[in-house]
């Protein structure tokens, strides 16, 4: 789950269940409606993104499930492979994490002022991070301009446009599952801190759940980038039952969408600031390479957010569960997590001592390094 800084989309009102933004790469109305202060949303660029991207065939965030809208996506535009566009995506996304930092730019019409993502963009020849600057900009620049020229070519209004029912019926779907849940002040608490913006933005032809943040007008945006988890009646589905059951493999569209919504908000939350420790993180003998992290960093990152996921299955009484989150986790490479779940614990029984996270953190990296080195 990548760490990506998305702009604002500045948002003025329609008519009800969407929303039109200005200087947009496709002039579509924003599908979406609220829940707790979160905006939940498709946007016309995302999806416009994520078919260029699925046409590209070299993408890995592409969902494997296969479902009607996905199809329709084929059927539409599959003619379209070799549409410049598509070329030029092919070439931007073959470095590491480069297609989910690109979506940032797609949304971005500010993104020149993006100092932290683009340093971390690699892009054309893989050159170091800061390097380059001017290229990267040109580079998107491109990019751009031929979604804007793939949207015209292929008609990708009207494609968006006839499908916007089947878009609110999405949002709606995922208000329905978040209602009774109070899904920003627990995390606010936790973290010692607030942001000013949250938005749930749905992708329907991503496999994996993302998140993004960013500073616009002097307001912290906190994104959630939400994917169908399950394919039901031809149908992209969040949920395939009504009650979770990790070990009968029945997840319901709540705790799939709720607990996602805590480790992606999260990323906003934690990743600015273990930015501050790099030095000491890559002091700690941290074995990451099972997880398929890039970095230390990105990996520790990861740990403390999939462990936070266990914290708060644990405060919700359903330790079962957590302790089934911490060993699937430990499978997958991230072998910290127990450890990472007690110092969590710690940190939430001596908040008097610690009155936000970032007071914590460098108790849990000493902690962290004193228990591997």
């Amino acid at each position: 789950m990548t760490n990506l800084v998305l702009s604002a989309l500045i948002v003025v009102s329609a008519m009800p269940g969407e929303s039109r933004s200005p200087e947009r790469i496709v002039d579509c109305n924003t599908v979406e409606t609220y829940h707790d202060a979160i905006r939940i949303q498709i946007i016309s660029e995302m999806e416009l993104f994520q078919v260029v991207c699925y046409l590209s065939g070299q993408y890995r965030g592409i969902t494997s499930l296969d479902f009607e809208y996905k199809s329709e996506v084929e059927q539409r535009f599959g003619g379209y492979r070799n549409h410049p566009a598509v070329t030029v995506t092919k070439e931007l996304i073959r470095h590491h994490y480069a297609e989910n930092l690109i979506k940032a730019y797609i949304l971005n019409d500010e993104f020149r002022d993006d100092t932290e993502n683009l340093d971390l963009l690699h892009i054309e020849d893989g050159s170091e991070p800061k390097s380059n600057r001017d290229a990267k900009l040109r580079a998107i620049d491109g990019l751009r301009e031929a979604c804007r020229q793939f949207a015209h070519d292929s008609r990708f209004k009207e494609f968006y446009e006839k499908r916007k029912p089947y878009y609110l019926k999405k949002v709606q779907e995922v208000k329905t599952a978040l209602e009774g849940l109070s899904v920003i002040a627990p995390r606010e608490a936790f973290w010692g801190v607030k942001k000013d913006v949250y938005r749930i933005v749905i992708v329907l032809l991503e496999k994996d759940v993302h998140s993004c943040w960013f500073r616009n007008d002097g307001l912290r945006h906190s994104i959630y980038l939400l994917t169908p988890k399950f394919a039901i009646d031809n149908d992209a589905k969040f949920g395939n039952s009504d009650i979770s059951n990790l070990s009968e493999g029945k997840l319901s569209a709540a705790d799939y969408i709720y607990y996602g919504s805590g480790h992606e908000f999260g990323h906003s939350f934690l990743n600015p600031l273990t930015q501050n420790f790099a030095d000491q993180i890559d002091a700690i003998g941290l074995d990451f390479r099972k997880s398929g992290q890039p970095t230390k960093a990105d990996f520790l990152n990861e740990s403390i957010l999939r462990a936070y996921t266990a914290y708060e299955l644990g405060k919700h009484g359903r330790a079962d569960a957590a302790q089934m989150v911490v060993q699937s986790e430990q499978m997958n490479g991230y072998v910290y997590n127990d450890t990472l779940l007690k110092l969590l614990q710690h940190y939430d029984a001596n908040r008097e001592q610690y009155r936000r996270f970032d007071d914590f953190l460098p108790h849990l990296l000493a902690e962290l390094s004193k228990r591997i080195n």
